[in-house]
């Protein structure tokens, strides 16, 4: 048996010639032509009025929004909403009471956390306030510290 390429003599078996690199086929199956039967031309289907309408007005509409993939527990808070949430909790007894239902039984996520952030801050407000009238009866100054945030509460009133 010899290579059809290169004309090299070729063991028998061999799947490539060992000269040219020529990839050898096993002796081809006959090719068989099946015959399609020949389909009868489509005719085009008649389209009532009604659905030519809806159609052309389906094609004029433009596509339908996508929902939000994220669902209402995750959903993000706008900046907005941060402010609007900052005066609630500003007005003295219905904000408190709306930030203890915000931090316990909020379901959106970024309403509870900042809720919960609400409240670090007034510890964190309370802290220093404690911290600056001890640090003024350490020194001798509570008694004028005092006197003034009584002056200044009822200038306010």
């Amino acid at each position: 048996m010899n290579c059809p390429v290169c004309g090299a003599p070729l063991e028998d078996g061999a799947k490539f010639c060992t000269e040219c690199g020529a990839r050898l086929e096993e002796k081809p199956a006959p090719k068989v032509e099946e015959k399609v039967p020949e389909k009868a031309p489509e005719q085009p289907r008649k389209k009532s009025r009604e659905q030519a309408e809806v159609f052309a007005a389906a094609q004029e509409k433009r596509p339908a929004p996508r929902p939000d993939p994220l669902s209402k527990e995750y959903k993000p808070i706008k900046p907005w909403g941060y402010v609007g949430l900052e005066l609630l909790f500003a007005i003295p007894v219905v904000g408190f009471i709306a930030l203890l239902i915000y931090t316990f039984a909020a379901k959106n996520v970024n309403r509870r956390n900042f809720a919960r952030s609400y409240w670090c801050g007034l510890v964190v407000a309370l802290v220093i306030i404690v911290a600056v009238i001890i640090a003024a009866y350490a020194t001798g100054n509570g008694d004028e510290l005092m006197r003034a945030l009584r002056e200044a509460m009822a200038a306010v009133q």
